[in-house]
């Protein structure tokens, strides 16, 4: 890395770090527990399964056209 390239390099640091000076509260990170998140997990593949029923295959000699 040239000279140049570290001072462009430092100068992004310097410019993300007073961005995240600016943002409020509601952007700072959030930390959840490994409890928290499995019970998170769980609800939404609970919410996604639901309403899924297994896709019916029919037998070749079956006239489907009908159904």
């Amino acid at each position: 890395m040239t000279k140049w390239e570290k001072r462009q390099f430092f100068e992004r640091l310097v410019q993300l770090r007073a961005l995240y000076a600016l943002r409020g509260p509601d952007d700072s990170t959030v930390a959840i527990s490994v409890e928290d998140t499995i019970e998170l997990v769980e609800a939404g593949m609970a919410k996604a399964a639901i309403g899924t029923e297994p896709e019916t295959f029919h037998a070749p000699s079956e006239d489907v056209s009908r159904r």
